[in-house]
């Protein structure tokens, strides 16, 4: 969960907005804390905030006094600025000259804003490599699991696999036995020196591999009998790669 440090120069409703919002955006994982503001107490606190919300009133200029102080020791703060509504002409505006700084005339708006810039980035994708010296395996794979929910990677190779293997983070292996050079279990017994927790699915013509004993003992995940049925083997790894 992302924390969002908020603070906030205290005006009419300030706190009631703010307390919406912050039950508005639990759901998107972002852990929202609110702190009231002050021109003399400003200084202090300021590299705790993550962002400032302040409110611009032709009877109270102290908004000003606390953006350019702001400006002066935090230059790159998002500093979102609340101005009577109706006065501008863009819902959302922007300085040319200080891209950080947000006015906006209505508080609804801040949530948009809030989830836009602020937001924890989507998690990453997870990736599945699959390993097979058949060229044409290997283009069945990607054509089957394009739209998969997660990415599919492609080795020609033992030997490639495990140079990927130890560039990339790689979230399972899917990988043929019968192989020239480096065989599937020499493969196996290469990444389990490494990393005994990666799921790994053995894909096979011989069935009798199946109650090898090296498919016990490397702690294999399953064992899918070739010529591979997609769907079996997409069952098998969102199984194993809950989404």
């Amino acid at each position: 969960m992302t924390a969002l440090n908020i603070g906030f120069q205290s005006f009419d409703q300030a706190r009631r907005i703010l307390d919406e919002l912050v039950e508005r955006l639990k759901p998107s994982r972002v852990e929202i804390s609110l702190f009231p503001i002050a021109y003399d107490t400003l200084s202090q606190s300021s590299a705790n905030y993550h962002i400032l919300l302040l409110n611009s009133t032709p009877s109270d200029w102290e908004w000003l006094d606390m953006l350019l102080q702001m400006r002066r020791s935090q230059k790159q703060i998002p500093i979102i600025l609340l101005v009577p509504k109706g006065g501008l002409k863009e819902k959302i505006t922007r300085l040319k000259v200080d891209r950080s700084l947000i006015i906006i005339d209505d508080p609804a708006l801040l949530e948009g804003i809030l989830k836009k810039f602020f937001a924890p980035p989507p998690e990453a994708k997870k990736r599945v490599l699959f390993v097979d010296d058949d060229p044409n395996v290997l283009s069945g794979y990607k054509r089957t699991f394009y739209k998969a929910p997660w990415e599919v990677l492609t080795a020609s190779g033992a030997r490639q696999a495990i140079e990927m293997l130890g560039t990339q983070k790689i979230d399972l292996l899917v990988t043929d036995i019968k192989m020239p050079g480096m065989h599937g279990f020499q493969l196996i017994e290469e990444v389990r020196k490494e990393n005994r927790e990666l799921p790994i699915i053995v894909c096979s013509g011989y069935h009798g591999m199946k109650k090898d004993a090296d498919v016990f003992f490397l702690n294999v995940s399953a064992f899918i009998e070739k010529p591979v049925n997609m769907a079996t083997l997409l069952e098998t790894i969102n199984r194993i790669l809950p989404s």
